[in-house]
Formats: C-alpha cells, sequence, structure tokens
C-alpha cells in the first residue's frame, strides 16, 4: 500500500530499481510525520467517509485505504512509528557513507532490542493493565479494543514515560504484543497469558543521568501541571541564582546509582498514575550492570567509588595528554588514589600514545571510560590497547546502531563484534579524528589483502599505523583468537538469553571462564593475588595487597608496593620457558588458576639432538632415539618456578598420560 500511495504521488517511477525503490521509501518515513499528517489512498470517498482530522483524533498513525474508510495503521501507536522513522533516518545516513558497508550493515545485520537499546524494560504480570484501565479512566477505549486491557493501557503508558523522562531520552520504543494462535475447538488464550512487554530506550546522555528535575518557578501556571505529574516528588527548592521553582531530586552518590534514576523514575510514574507496582516492572541488565559496576567498584575495596574511579582515570588521561608533547622519561608512577596503586608502568607509556585520542572519545562519548573498563575481564590474550581500540570501533563505526549510552549494551555490542567481525579476511579499520578517507581506507582494505600471510592474525588500523597493526603485532596468535572468539560468542550467548529471560539469574556465570577443557591447572595462594578483589567472586574477606605492613605513613595510608604482580611475572615466566609445548591462560583480574593447554605438535616425538633437550627425555625404539617433552619434570619445574605462589597442580589425566 505504501509503494502504491509513493507510485501515485510520482515520489516513485515504474523504472527505478530496487535500490532506488527502497531509498525513496525509506526518505519518505524519514520526512513524514504520520502521527501528524496522515495519508489517504482514497481518491474520491464517498460522503460517509471520515476526514483525517477525524481519523487523527481517533488513531495515533494515520494512512487510509482506497475505500476512505479504513485506517491500515489503526493499531500502530505513535513511538512505534517514530522508531520506524528513527530506523528510516538511520539508514539513510549509513548508505551515504562511503565508508560503511551499507548492505552488510542495513539488511544482513540484526537489531536485537537488547544490542540496539541503552535500556531496556521489561513489563510483566500484564494483568495489572486492567487496573491501569479505571485509574487512567480508559473504559471507552476499552470498549473500542474489545476488552484487551493490554492494547488499551500502551499507549497511555507509553506517553505518561515520555513526559515524565522529557530529555533524558532521544528514542522510547516498546515490543509489539503478538496476535496469539489456538485451536479452534478450544477457548481463545487470555490478555493475562501474554509474554512481557519489552520497553527500550535511547538514552541522551547529556542528561539521561542527572539527579534534578528542575521544574517552573512556583508563581507559573504550569507549576501545578509539574506537581501532577510527580505527585509527592516533587518539592518547591531554592538555587544557587536565586530561583525558588518546583523541583525532583533523586538520589545518587556515584555513577553506577545514576544509571538507575531512568528505573526509579519509570517505577515511580506507573505506580503513582496507573497503579501498575513495582513488582512488574524488570530492568532488563540492571543484574548485569552491577557486574560491570563490580569491575569498576572493585578497584578499590569494592564499596560504592566508581565515580571517582573512572574520574581518577580521566584525571590521568588528561594530565598525561597534557605532558604528552614533552620530552619526559616517565620510570614509575604513584597514584594518589587506591584504584591506581597496580597501574604498570608499561600501562601508562600504552596509555600515553593513545590517551589524547581516547580522551577525543571520552568527551564526545561519556560512556568510552566504564565501557572499556569490564571488557577487560574476559580477555587475557588481547593487549588492553587493542582491546580499547575494538572499544572506540563501538563508538566511532556503530553503523547499524547509534553509539552505545549504557555498559550493558557497550559491553553486548563489544562481545558482538569480537565474535563474528571477519578476523582473517578483513582489518578492522578504527578511524580514529575522522582522519582516513574513503578512498585510503579502500586502499588500507585492498593492501590487506595483498599482504595477508604476513600480517598479525587480528589487523587492527588507525590513521597513524595504516600499515603496522602495534598493538597485535605479538598476540593474539591464531588459537588465542579463537580462545576469545569462542568466549566471546558464548558469553553473548548466555547473557542475552538470561537478560531475555526476564527472571532474575546470575549473570556472573559468563564472566566466569571454562576450565573444563585445559590439561594442568595450577592453583594459586590467594594470598599472593593482588588484583583478588576484583575477581568475578571475590572473597568475602580480602586484605590489601601490594602493600607492606607496619607503621603508615602520616597520611594515614599502608606503604604500597609498586608493581607488584607475582602472578603476571610468573606466567611471563612460564611462557619464556615452556611457550613452546603449551599454552598459559590467566585472568589478570583476580584469577586464582592458570590454565594449561599442552600443544599437541609439541608431544610428537623429533630425532635426538642434543641442543633441543630442554625439557624433554629420550626415548629409544628399534635403536632409533627420539626425544618427547618430559611431563613430569616439566610439571615440577611448574612447582618450583612458582614457590610460594602455587598451591597445587591439578592434573586432567584422563585427557593425557604421564
Amino acid at each position: 500500500m505504501l509503494m502504491a500511495y509513493l507510485l501515485s504521488t510520482h515520489k516513485v517511477g515504474k523504472t527505478m530499481n530496487p535500490y532506488q525503490l527502497l531509498r525513496n521509501a525509506l526518505n519518505f518515513f524519514a520526512s513524514t510525520d504520520l502521527t501528524e499528517n496522515g495519508i489517504t489512498l482514497a481518491k474520491n470517498p464517498d460522503s460517509k467517509a471520515p476526514s483525517l482530522p477525524e481519523f487523527h483524533a481517533a488513531f495515533s498513525v494515520v494512512f487510509v485505504d482506497p475505500s476512505g474508510h479504513l485506517n491500515l495503521l489503526a493499531d500502530m501507536t505513535a513511538f512505534t512509528y517514530k522508531r520506524i522513522q528513527h530506523e528510516a533516518s538511520l539508514s539513510l545516513t549509513f548508505w551515504d557513507d562511503p565508508t560503511v558497508d551499507g548492505f552488510q550493515a542495513l539488511l544482513m545485520t540484526p537489531k536485537s532490542m537488547l544490542r540496539t537499546y541503552d535500556n531496556v524494560f521489561k513489563l510483566v504480570n500484564l494483568v495489572k493493565l486492567q487496573t491501569s484501565c479505571k485509574k487512567l479512566l480508559l473504559l471507552n477505549e476499552l470498549m473500542d479494543h474489545s476488552g484487551n486491557y493490554v492494547l488499551t493501557a500502551l499507549p497511555f503508558v507509553l506517553s505518561l514515560l515520555q513526559r515524565g523522562l522529557g530529555e533524558r531520552i532521544h528514542l522510547l520504543v516498546h515490543s509489539l504484543p503478538q496476535d496469539p494462535e489456538w485451536p479452534v475447538d478450544s477457548a481463545p488464550p487470555k490478555h493475562k497469558d501474554q509474554p512481557p512487554l519489552n520497553i527500550g530506550l535511547l538514552l541522551n546522555l547529556e542528561h539521561a543521568l542527572s539527579v534534578l528535575e528542575r521544574g517552573p518557578p512556583a508563581d507559573n501556571p504550569k507549576a501545578a501541571e509539574f506537581r501532577q505529574l510527580w505527585g509527592s516528588r516533587s518539592q518547591l527548592r531554592r538555587f544557587q541564582d536565586g530561583a525558588i521553582t518546583e523541583a525532583v531530586l533523586w538520589s545518587s552518590n556515584s555513577i553506577s546509582q545514576r544509571r538507575f534514576i531512568v528505573l526509579k523514575i519509570i517505577t515511580h510514574l506507573l505506580e503513582l498514575h496507573a497503579d501498575i507496582p513495582n513488582s512488574c516492572i524488570m530492568f532488563v541488565g540492571g543484574q548485569l550492570d552491577v557486574v560491570i559496576g563490580c569491575g569498576i567498584q572493585n578497584h578499590t575495596t569494592g564499596e560504592e567509588e566508581s565515580l571517582e574511579v573512572v574520574q581518577s582515570y580521566d584525571d590521568l588521561s588528561k594530565k598525561l595528554w597534557q605532558l604528552k608533547d614533552l620530552p619526559l622519561s616517565i620510570t614509575s608512577v604513584q597514584g594518589a588514589h587506591q584504584a591506581l596503586r597496580y597501574t604498570q608502568v608499561s600501562h601508562l607509556l600504552g596509555y600515553i600514545q593513545l590517551c589524547d585520542i581516547f580522551l577525543t572519545l571520552t568527551l564526545t562519548f561519556g560512556l568510552f571510560s566504564p565501557t572499556s573498563l569490564p571488557v577487560d575481564l574476559l580477555l587475557e590474550d588481547i593487549r588492553e590497547e587493542a582491546a580499547d581500540l575494538l572499544v572506540a570501533s563501538l563508538f566511532l563505526h556503530a553503523a547499524p546502531f547509534t553509539p552505545p549510552s549504557s555498559p550493558q549494551v557497550g559491553f553486548l555490542r563489544f562481545l558482538h563484534v569480537l565474535s563474528t567481525f571477519d578476523w582473517k579476511n578483513n582489518p578492522l579499520i578504527v578511524n580514529l579524528n575522522g582522519k582516513l578517507t574513503a578512498v585510503e581506507q579502500t586502499d588500507i582494505k585492498n593492501d590487506f589483502v595483498a599482504s595477508r600471510e604476513s600480517l598479525p592474525t587480528m589487523f587492527i588500523v588507525t590513521p597513524s599505523e595504516k600499515k603496522v597493526s602495534v598493538w597485535t603485532k605479538e598476540a593474539p596468535s591464531v588459537q588465542m583468537l579463537q580462545r576469545a572468539v569462542m568466549l566471546a560468542a558464548e558469553s553473548l550467548r548466555v547473557l542475552e538469553t538470561q537478560l531475555d529471560s526476564g527472571e532474575k539469574q546470575d549473570m556472573r556465570v559468563a564472566f566466569r571462564p571454562p576450565l573444563e577443557a585445559y590439561d594442568v591447572l595450577i592453583h594459586l595462594d590467594s594470598k599472593q593475588v593482588p588484583l583478588l578483589a576484583k575477581a568475578v567472586d571475590p572473597p568475602v574477606n580480602t586484605f590489601r595487597r601490594g602493600t607492606h605492613g607496619g607503621q603508615p605513613f602520616t597520611s594515614g595510608g599502608a606503604l604500597p608496593v609498586i608493581d607488584y604482580d607475582p602472578v603476571r611475572l610468573y606466567m611471563s615466566e612460564l611462557r619464556e620457558a615452556f611457550g613452546d609445548l603449551a599454552l598459559f591462560f590467566y585472568d589478570l583480574y583476580g584469577g586464582t588458576v592458570i590454565a594449561v593447554l599442552w600443544k599437541p605438535a609439541a608431544f610428537e616425538p623429533k630425532p635426538f639432538k642434543t641442543s633441543l633437550m630442554n625439557a624433554r627425555r629420550v626415548e629409544v625404539n628399534d635403536d632409533v632415539a627420539t626425544t618427547v617433552p618430559n611431563v613430569e619434570a616439566i610439571l615440577q619445574d611448574f612447582r618450583i618456578i612458582g614457590e610460594g605462589l602455587v598451591k597445587r597442580l591439578e592434573l586432567r589425566t584422563e585427557k593425557w598420560v604421564v
């Protein structure tokens, strides 16, 4: 019907190809608001046909059929049409960008609600919407919908949320109640048995986390309307500019708590105006935000200090950015905040090279820091700078999405990109500051194809590194990248399944590394693990690691031991001594187990050579001397090298023979 309308109004022609037809349809959606200016296919409607203004009085969105009596979009809410407009406008933007593969991004990439919207809420126990219809005085509308209280209440509930959230959001969308099927010889399903409704929000970070909702002055006629919307939460407050206005203040002590202000607004408004209790509203990802938040908070003592941690890293990057052009030689850094006391000098030197760019990102996309922190939980095999560039690509090259504005959606997209990107056949181009032109990006891809065999497994390109992937030259290897891809894909599957279930579950399961596939597990003394408090499952009682006891300083703090990380040193020695025989895996953030995987090729018998006897023993068969790894000696070396750190070895001998 839409294409017929476009043809009848000469917005498309019969000679147009499919691409032109699709583009013109998208352009029509992006530029035409059917919630305000409906359209009709009726050329000569009869005298009884309603006018367009009459249709608008009865329906949210209007598209009248050729008879002049039927609104083809009678069941569509204004919010669904706004979503269509948003997607159409976004699609045109990406299609006009020569650096974006429009076909892949727009026609081949699924956009699940969890990966598209910054916040997702579920409205469960829908029978409560019966009470909402009474509270909102929607009995006439309820009859129009033949008693379907879900469809009746939905537009009014959404309008209420739109009023309350205001500038905090760019877009509010919802899932569509599905028309159920049932056998003809049985009763139809009841409305209360419908699955939960999903509500998605695209946040406006400029206002989304604000603790203050400032209303009109007390003597303004709109003050009564403000008080009616917010109820008892609205109070008169005097501000520094001398104004006395209505205002709503939301208590919050940290960034992680501010992320729940939107939830507080939704639950307050729905209970006040629609009699929908808190128990009917589930914040999908609230549990995941807590897991990610713990990763941030546990940089310190595990208390609610994530705001200070992020600010400390930002402050650090700003100071490094100011110093980056000076002829300095940094040999040691002492962070004043506890969050920085375990920061490695090597990490800071790498940070200096990228901090100015990542600071263009933090100021533009306020979420960059908290999104980049939790991704480190998965990837012991990928350098932090490479992981940061991966995260940066989510903001700079978001197609088919908008840049993420919540830790949850940023983390899910990170897992998706890592697990689905074609690392074998494509370079990941991170166009920092937009310095690479479309022609340059094409040249980079052509050079990559021509030189693929000599390039790293994971090849990440930036404007300053067009031919060399600086941060992935040494790692990951093919096996390590395969492992990271597998872990990311499985973590994404588990997280999205649990988040979409609508039930409260343990989200940490996706962050616990699977240990079944390894040959040897080296269990460490937790007292020697400096970042134990940052573990996925930190112990209840923790103590300061990397500090020297004795008399405290006058400042009251313990003496910090710079770069105290025996596990990292142990891992380095293991890889140096036995890297040709095994792969070693470890969770840098509080892990207490090192997982060992033997390399199958290393266990094949090799000709005897005195120069190749390291960690090997001689076997003689038919007067032919060969060498094989001396597993017993290797395991003993694991214990000796890690004396004081290694607690015990767990041998998976069912997988191999000593």
